[in-house]
């Protein structure tokens, strides 16, 4: 007789859902934000030294520098979700008798 301990059971219950398009898609996305706010840090870096902390182009990619960071960290988490399949058919496998 084998005896699962309670992490064995839980593990075996939770079925693995591969990724869909959709998760693909938001994955390259948060990569493409996070280069891009690596850009904005690099223009920010050097307006800031050309016109002062002060100025509203400064401002603007201090914003966008902040809004790629948040986009791609959302991004990403939705990317890395495990989401559980919502579709209303059973598998045959699994189809009461």
């Amino acid at each position: 007789m084998n005896i699962l301990n309670e992490d064995e059971q839980t593990q075996s219950a939770i079925e693995i859902k591969p990724k869909g398009k959709m998760q693909k898609v938001a994955l390259y996305a948060a990569y493409i934000s996070y280069i891009l706010a690596a850009i904005s840090g690099i223009f920010l870096y050097i307006k800031t030294q050309e016109l002062g902390g002060t100025d509203p182009i400064t401002a603007s990619f201090l914003a966008s520098f902040f809004f790629f960071i948040f986009t791609g960290f959302s991004l990403m988490i939705m990317a890395k979700a495990n989401l559980p399949s919502l579709k209303f058919d059973q598998p045959e496998h699994k189809k009461p008798k």
